[in-house]
């Protein structure tokens, strides 16, 4: 099966299963995946994707500029990179000394002290410091919100996820990007609703959304900014 996006075309393959309605992911190899009920007849598939075509195109231009910023990052003292939406200096300290890489944001920098200030391993210490911090507020979040959606969470991970800011799965379980935390803690706190929410409605209808705007009225900007800027939340 193939799609046609702008003057490209997109073969993919259809992944039968017993899930009630159809996907589409953009894979960050700009490959894309396409799940469908089984029994549903490859015309409707087919037809259903190319209604999404315009979608598909604007994913594959968020991941082709997310792809070209990340070749742009040069990690090196004095860049910049964002935390709770505020910009952080990054300082860069060579010790041969040093037996391990060390980390720590405050005051507006991040400062990496560690035999090895090269930029692969500057990306890999960012990314650890990233992790470690997303688990501990994003947990923090969940817990001040579950109250109000009224579900507790099973398992909360946070991920390298390419494709998608975070996911609910069927057994409750909720998965967080640690790129997230390069967003305004109100962009955070949205996304913490948004999976929450899907405890109680594991789909996007209308009662899910009315949910959200029960807790979170404002929830559209949000949203809309996620949608604007998080091709930018890179490291």
């Amino acid at each position: 099966m193939r799609v046609d996006i702008g003057a490209s075309i997109i073969e993919y393959k259809i992944n039968y299963s017993r899930r009630k309605t159809m996907s589409i992911t953009v894979k960050p190899d700009g490959t894309l995946r396409v799940a469908a009920p089984k029994g549903t007849t490859a015309k409707t598939v087919q037809d259903w994707v190319d209604s999404k075509s315009k979608w598909i195109a604007a994913k594959l231009a968020e991941l082709e500029l997310a792809n070209r910023q990340v070749l742009e990052r040069s990690f090196q003292t004095g860049e910049d990179f964002a935390y709770l939406g505020q910009p952080m200096r990054l300082e860069l300290v060579t010790d041969p000394q040093q037996t391990r890489t060390r980390i720590r944001g405050r005051e507006g920098t991040i400062q990496i002290t560690g035999p090895d200030c090269s930029p692969p391993a500057v990306r890999a210490a960012l990314e650890t410091w990233y992790r470690w911090a997303a688990g501990r507020y994003i947990r923090a979040r969940v817990l001040h919100y579950q109250t109000q959606v009224g579900c507790k969470p099973g398992r909360i991970a946070i991920r390298d996820q390419k494709t998608r800011w975070g996911s609910c799965s069927a057994r409750g379980n909720l998965n967080f990007n640690w790129r997230i935390m390069m967003a305004p803690p109100e962009i955070i706190d949205y996304l913490v609703v948004h999976e929450l929410c899907h405890l109680v409605h594991l789909n996007h209808s209308p009662d899910f959304w009315e949910l959200v705007a029960s807790i979170m009225p404002d929830y559209k900007a949000h949203k809309d900014w996620l949608r604007q800027n998080g091709s930018s939340l890179r490291a």
